[in-house]
């Protein structure tokens, strides 16, 4: 299951459409919907769930017409029906579920809930009496009350539980209810304010939450999505029973009428004085010839059912084509390995946010990291988990694995060989599928940043905050950790040494942040190299700039001094293009701003002659 209080989807409805595209969830449980009669379910889902809203209505528990909702979306493979006898004044929503193929069959209650702030006690003491009433006159079991309860002065754990030093009489009563009805609390997912507001009760024995990986919509900061995981035992589902068939548009109906032709019929039958009898014989001749004759079909599985047209097939692979290309665009969040992304597309959007930024006279820290080895260090069955949680399954599924797992390497030192190793981590490098199995294996990191800005290409990720107070510096500290606790568990490692941050911004008075990765302070640095790019704490390009041009004229030295025989223009021209034009005009987008008094970044005078003469072929000894 996925739950998330979405804040409002009027204006994301592409967004969360697409997103769903991608996912593979059971049940989806929002909260905060703010969603209108003029908004159909359509325009948030697709044909595979059947959608219940309970969009706000004005109550005397909720007097404005705006904002609040709730919504649980079913998939159609389950059993589902909306109970519109347990809903109370407040915004809840229950809907029973069956899943099928249970034994014995499982059927699970859901609630959604939201609970606007401030609760006031009346509200809470309707919506707590509704529950009692729900649970005893139902005898229900299997129950599971989801939402934002708006309850962030207790605090939980997965007992129970643990109570802060006072508590307030609501929250004492709302724990109370928990008590009595046998509900245990198992959300541990805090918010940026190292709080609970949505909480996950339920009678069941287990339940796993954690914070989920496949986000469907943006993500508040005070609302993290999670993914709940409920476990039932789940029967096998039937394997189909082929039947072989006669293919009797491939039969040879010349040797056919042939050989019925040479049977004496008369001869045949008058054997037998019974009618029936003679039919028998008729059939049995008939099978010996449909058995000679005719050629078996040999079964295949079909995934689409009988009265599925030629023309219906078509048309349904082509809407599932134009929504992957849809999806597909925004649903990679690397810069590395794909096309039309670049280095320059991450630079691009990095440094138009630090323009923007810096143009209001704010400071922004960026920290820049370093996984050690990281195309060396990816664990094969975190790799295959997540290449199944992106809709791989089957023979492909296993095929990637079969790709990835039962190498061996071994070194090979003046001629002598080791001993082989098997190979348990990492993708194959200088192949097609390694950076996309790359590209895949990461995908979920930038979601993991909740307060920060990240931009990843390959393996090399920053992270952005703004910061205006220590407040921010403590929430980019957070992303940085939550980065950490991702590596832990993704089997990845950070190398501490190569990881740096830097300060951009044109004031004279910052803030005295400091970062720190696993406990060891990072070290703040006045230039750094950015995907091939010096940036400086002003956003001048000035060190790059003059990087650029020693190493142009370096280049252009090493032709001139080794090239100085070549007769062709069209031989010249090729390796300036290749190694001192290539050098100039890399990620030029970015170091021609308004401003830059070195934008040629070579002199004039150096072009008019050194340039000139490798062209025209006017060098002299």
């Amino acid at each position: 299951m996925y739950y998330q209080n979405v804040r409002g989807l009027r204006t994301k409805t592409h967004n969360f459409y697409c997103n769903l595209a991608n996912s593979n969830y059971d049940i989806i449980i929002l909260t905060e919907t703010w969603l209108k009669d003029n908004i159909s379910n359509s325009e948030l889902f697709d044909g595979r769930y059947i959608v219940y809203r309970r969009d706000r209505s004005v109550s005397r528990f909720q007097r404005k017409s705006d904002g609040g909702g709730v919504l649980i979306a079913v998939s159609n493979r389950f059993g589902s029906c909306r109970m519109y006898n347990w809903e109370s004044e407040c915004e809840d929503l229950w809907v029973t579920v069956t899943i099928p193929n249970t034994k014995p069959l499982v059927t699970l209650t859901l609630c959604a809930v939201y609970l606007s702030p401030p609760v006031q006690r009346p509200a809470l003491e309707h919506f707590v009496g509704n529950c009692h009433s729900v649970l005893e006159e139902n005898n229900s079991r299997n129950v599971c009350l989801i939402g934002d309860f708006n309850q962030g002065n207790i605090r939980w754990n997965s007992s129970g539980m643990e109570p802060t030093p006072q508590l307030s009489n609501l929250n004492q009563y709302f724990v109370d209810f928990t008590s009595v009805s046998n509900l245990n609390q198992f959300n541990k997912v805090l918010n940026s304010k190292d709080r609970l507001l949505d909480l996950v009760l339920t009678d069941l024995a287990t339940c796993s939450v954690e914070e989920a990986v496949d986000i469907l919509s943006t993500v508040d900061p005070l609302h993290p999505p999670i993914s709940i995981v409920i476990p039932t035992h789940i029967e096998p589902h039937l394997r189909s029973n082929l039947i072989q068939k006669r293919n009797f548009y491939k039969a040879n109906y010349t040797d056919i009428n042939e050989y019925l032709s040479q049977i004496d019929w008369d001869d045949l039958l008058s054997v037998e004085a019974d009618v029936n009898k003679m039919t028998d014989t008729f059939y049995e001749v008939i099978g010996e010839t449909i058995a000679k004759y005719i050629p078996m079909q040999r079964p295949r599985h079909n995934k689409f059912p009988p009265w599925f047209s030629s023309d219906l097939i078509r048309r349904l692979r082509e809407k599932e084509n134009v929504l992957a290309k849809a999806c597909y665009r925004t649903y990679l969040s690397n810069h590395g390995f794909l096309g039309g992304r670049s280095t320059c597309t991450n630079l691009v959007s990095f440094t138009e946010d630090l323009a923007e930024s810096m143009d209001a006279n704010k400071e922004i820290d960026v920290v820049y990291t370093d996984f050690s080895k990281g195309f060396d260090r990816v664990p094969h069955n975190t790799l295959v988990a997540k290449l199944s949680s992106c809709g791989f399954f089957g023979s492909m599924l296993d095929w990637l694995r079969s790709y990835l797992e039962e190498r061996k390497f071994y070194v090979v030192v003046n001629g002598f060989a080791s001993s082989t190793h098997d190979v348990t981590t990492g993708v194959p490098q200088g192949s097609h599928l390694g950076p996309v199995l790359f590209n895949i294996f990461v995908n979920d990191l930038p979601y993991r940043f909740r307060f920060s800005s990240p931009y990843l290409f390959a393996d090399d990720l920053k992270l952005s905050k703004t910061i205006e107070s220590m407040d921010d510096a403590v929430l980019l500290q957070k992303d940085i950790d939550s980065l950490s606790k991702w590596c832990d568990m993704n089997g990845m490692e950070l190398n501490v040494k190569k990881c740096s941050f830097i300060k951009f911004t044109i004031k004279t008075n910052v803030l005295p942040t400091k970062y720190s990765v696993n406990g060891i302070n990072l070290e703040e640095v006045q230039v750094i190299r950015d995907l091939g790019v010096l940036m400086d704490s002003k956003l001048t390009f000035v060190p790059h700039i003059d990087h650029t041009i020693k190493k142009a004229s370096r280049a252009m030295g090493f032709l001139m001094r080794n090239a100085r025989e070549f007769k062709h223009n069209s031989t010249k021209n090729l390796l300036y293009n290749s190694l001192v034009r290539s050098t100039l005009e890399y990620a030029r987008s970015k170091r021609n701003l308004p401003g830059i008094s070195r934008a040629l970044w070579v002199d004039p005078r150096d072009r008019s002659h050194t340039m000139k003469d490798w062209l025209f072929l006017k060098w002299k000894n």
